[in-house]
């Protein structure tokens, strides 16, 4: 296949994701069996991805087996966003990646002075890789060969654009090592068909929505 008609996939690492709510807006207690249905969101990602229908698939559930509640799920700005929105009252359930929710329990990392409080997970849902993509004839053979080259690492305070930045700082690099390009999964497949990246690192389950757009990759 042609330079930018097929990728190889570079490394991969293991994030799981999990469903959150804050401990005020418990859900799930008891209520009274007269009072009205209790209407709530779900956040999720954005629809080009896993998250999205999973998210729809959750309200769906709820709905057809819960006389207490009506949930609808909601597309967002991403993992981040989705704890942020909770904090201020903008949403009651928000699915995120497990290692950004530790960081806004813990008030580190991107949360650092901004913890958090009461941020409690309800289940986990699918297990996600830090993927890293390459075209199939790049000379990119490491992480460290991304140096002074065009990367796509997802859209600006998404849970993948920290992963991003946390998977070049493992190997001594950072976004002035590199040239990066703050886009969605899904335009960063299509930059990187067209040309236009040298690589993307993304957060994803193996077979979502924006990965399956693209050409099968190829370890």
């Amino acid at each position: 296949m042609g330079r930018r008609s097929s990728m190889k996939m570079s490394c991969m690492t293991r994030r799981s994701v999990c469903v959150l709510i804050l401990a005020s807006m418990t859900l799930l207690g008891a209520a009274a069996q007269a009072a009205p249905k209790r209407r709530f969101v779900i956040a999720t990602a954005g629809t080009a991805g896993a998250l999205y229908p999973m998210g729809v698939a959750m309200a769906e559930t709820i709905n057809k087996h819960s006389d207490r509640f009506v949930a609808s799920a909601k597309s967002s700005a991403a993992l981040v966003a989705n704890i942020r929105n909770m904090d201020e009252g903008k949403v009651e359930w928000g699915i995120s990646q497990s290692e950004i929710a530790s960081f806004a329990y813990t008030g580190t990392e991107i949360f650092t002075g901004k913890k958090v409080d009461g941020l409690q997970a309800l289940f986990a849902t699918v297990g996600s890789w830090v993927q890293i993509f390459v075209p199939a004839d790049s000379p990119v053979k490491s992480v460290a060969d991304l140096k002074g080259r065009r990367v796509g690492v997802g859209s600006s305070g998404s849970g993948g654009e920290v992963d991003a930045r946390m998977v070049l700082a493992h190997y001594g690099l950072d976004y002035k090592s590199v040239k990066p390009s703050y886009i969605t999964d899904s335009e960063m497949v299509s930059a990187l068909r067209d040309g236009s990246l040298d690589a993307m690192i993304c957060t994803h389950p193996l077979k979502s929505a924006a990965l399956l757009d693209s050409p099968r990759p190829s370890r």
